[in-house]
């Protein structure tokens, strides 16, 4: 068992649909989304899990069906994403429902009304993610010659010398800092939290998929999904 990242999960925070329903409260910039497993895609804004934490049980992953709750102060948000989301969990074989067709607008903050609906629509799992802020980064990008001007050794060397000090450039990028929790709904417990970065996702969709895609993986590797 790793230790929880300092900057992202705890897993001795309150029972899942308490958090739920104090996160929902705070005004949040971007849309938070859940996803379980992912689907491959080649065209999306990259996303890197920069660290995770897992239940000491170390338990494989499994529900009958998942509910897929989107954090956002704006509900056009939070359909949109959990929409996607759902799609994904249900490609991956699990039934899925979104938060805003059981728990619409404000009806999600109320908890004991929150539970009550989730559990008599016999959901035993909730994934969750939200975010945790963006920031804009700098990076220097140096001049690079084509590569088959490197194959040979006199192809480089008129180029070479004329742009021997050619600048490069700064580029600015937007990263998307997002936690990821995955709860035992009748057990009240965590039981994966993991803490990202997207670099310039288009929208929340994109948001959605990319990070459903870096989840994923990182859940086949610690053997916690099949």
């Amino acid at each position: 068992m790793t230790t929880p990242p300092s900057d992202g999960p705890d897993p001795a925070r309150p029972a899942p649909l308490a958090r739920l329903a104090r996160a929902a409260q705070r005004e949040l910039a971007l849309a938070a989304f859940v996803a379980l497993a992912a689907l491959g895609c080649s065209t999306l804004a990259p996303t890197s899990v920069e660290s995770s934490w897992k239940a000491p049980a170390n338990e494989f992953i499994h529900f009958h069906k998942v509910v897929a709750v989107v954090m956002s102060p704006s509900e056009a948000i939070r359909r949109s994403g959990e929409d996607e989301l759902v799609k994904l969990i249900q490609a991956s074989g699990t039934d899925a429902v979104a938060s805003y067709t059981l728990l619409p607008g404000d009806t999600v903050r109320d908890l004991d009304h929150a539970r009550a609906v989730l559990q008599q629509a016999g959901c035993d799992g909730a994934v969750v993610m939200r975010p945790l802020g963006s920031e804009q980064v700098l990076t220097y990008v140096h001049s690079a010659f084509p590569g088959d001007l490197y194959y040979r050794p006199w192809s480089l060397w008129g180029p070479g010398w004329a742009d021997a000090y050619a600048p490069g450039y700064l580029q600015t990028d937007t990263k998307v800092s997002v936690e990821t929790l995955i709860y035992s709904l009748p057990k009240e417990q965590l039981l994966w939290a993991g803490y990202s970065k997207t670099t310039n996702p288009s929208g929340i969709q994109e948001l959605v998929r990319s990070v459903a895609q870096a989840v994923g993986e990182t859940l086949r590797d610690e053997k916690l999904i099949g």
